[in-house]
């Protein structure tokens, strides 16, 4: 597919035309972004048939690499701010977010004040575009962090520390030290952003050091203590991995034994290997539910909630969530956003969700209790953050809930040198009452 369309000339000093008439993408278009890439390659496109090696995407990348160049040659700006009211909705949106890179100041600011729309996915794009002005958006980190909070799922979770990472200073690490600690944020992600600072974000070394030393997943550990060697110039002498010692997988779940003792673990998963029985064992779970399971529509899961239904959709990395719908209805409450594999129904009236994802380096999970208020009404509340995918469950002897997990793949150095090589990424978590996670083996 190739560009078509009006060009921007490029200014005066040299450069490359920029073409840009691919099908517009709207403001919330899906994209995704690495933190270990150069600021020009935060963007890769996932629609409209744009593929890394294609005429658009080189040139969206050229576009941004020469935003700063050309503000500053003769004219350059002029043509940037005309392109951002060009009539092709694709060449003004990046000419838009080019002078943001350009760190505009009318640029910057019109997308601050974007922090404050109603519509997530535009708050997402505001964040991220901010980001691009690396440090000269730091007097706008306080909106962005109140926007995260507000938008919550996907914007505190994972773009929130991106962008404290790409922008920095005191207001950024403090809240990054913060978020260290928080459920709610993805450590690692969290982890990679402190690292990127380096000697700026020495404020946050001491939790850095608490997160190498005492986590309990092994290559949150030792990602921990990677970023606070580079920030202190220290090392921090790596806390061995106690592996299970045997994890066999069997036709209704797992068995685990450890050195203390065996346990049996239900299924989190299902038979996603055999597609007809996967899905004749997920419709005999959702019971009287079963109707509203639907693949195509990604309806992965349903269980009987009071005379409504629990509805989880799941779309691996495209996300998914979990809702109630009154099974005569199409219409359903949004609980959560979330990747769920399994409802648990505890036997009182709440159902457990069990919710992970695996998904290139992405490894993650987390248990959630739904109950029902005095009110009436439904809640969804946090039980654990995993930072591991859950396989099975399990209670030990005083009812707490065990939880087999897989950690990230690869291996991490550690677990290659210490755990046998037919499980080493497994590890067993104790979840508290209070919502401490501790790793048995």
């Amino acid at each position: 597919m190739a560009c078509t369309g009006a060009e921007l000339d490029a200014p005066q000093g040299g450069g490359l035309p920029y073409t840009s008439s691919c099908s517009p993408a709207p403001e919330d278009s899906p994209e995704t972004f690495s933190s270990t890439t150069p600021f020009a390659a935060q963007y890769p496109i996932q629609e409209h048939g744009l593929l890394a090696g294609n005429d658009c995407l080189r040139r969206l990348h050229f576009l941004l690499v020469a935003a700063e160049g050309w503000s500053g040659a003769p004219e350059g700006r002029e043509v940037l701010v005309r392109a951002s009211t060009h009539p092709d909705a694709w060449t003004a949106r990046l000419a838009r977010r080019a002078l943001v890179a350009a760190r505009d100041s009318d640029a910057m600011a019109a997308r601050a004040h974007d922090l404050t729309s109603g519509s997530s996915r535009v708050l997402l794009w505001s964040m991220l575009d901010l980001a691009l002005a690396r440090d000269a958006a730091r007097a706008h980190v306080p909106a962005i962090i109140a926007a995260a909070d507000r938008a919550g799922n996907a914007a505190t979770k994972y773009v929130l520390p991106f962008v404290l990472g790409e922008i920095g200073g005191e207001e950024a690490i403090t809240r990054l030290e913060h978020d260290l600690a928080s459920p709610a944020v993805d450590v690692r992600a969290v982890i990679a952003s402190l690292e990127m600072l380096a000697d700026d974000a020495a404020p946050a070394a001491d939790a850095l050091r608490k997160v190498a030393e005492q986590h309990h997943v092994a290559d949150v550990r030792e990602r921990a203590a990677r970023a606070y060697a580079r920030i202190t110039g220290e090392g921090i002498p790596a806390r061995r991995p106690r592996c299970p010692r045997e994890v066999k997988r069997l036709s209704d779940g797992w068995l685990v034994q450890l050195s203390t003792m065996s346990v049996r673990f239900a299924p989190t998963d299902w038979k996603a290997h055999d597609r007809k029985k996967d899905r004749r064992d997920r419709r005999s779970a959702a019971g009287r539910c079963a109707p509203l399971i639907d693949d195509d529509e990604g309806i992965y899961i349903a269980h009987p909630l009071g005379a409504d239904c629990l509805v989880g959709i799941n779309m691996g990395e495209f996300g998914g969530g979990v809702s109630i719908q009154n099974p005569r209805s199409d219409k359903r409450e949004l609980l959560f956003g979330g990747n769920p594999k399994r409802f648990v129904d505890e036997g009182d009236g709440s159902v457990l969700v069990f919710e992970g994802l695996v998904h290139m380096t992405v490894v993650s999970g987390s248990v959630r209790r739904v109950r029902r208020q005095p009110n009436g009404k439904w809640v969804a509340e946090r039980v654990a953050e995993l930072e591991a995918h859950p396989l099975g469950w399990a209670r030990d002897g005083e009812g707490r809930l065990l939880v087999l997990a897989r950690e990230e793949l690869p291996l991490t150095r550690e677990q290659r040198t210490t755990c046998r090589a037919d499980h080493p990424s497994y590890v067993v978590l104790r979840v508290w009452p209070d919502g401490r996670i501790e790793a048995l083996e």
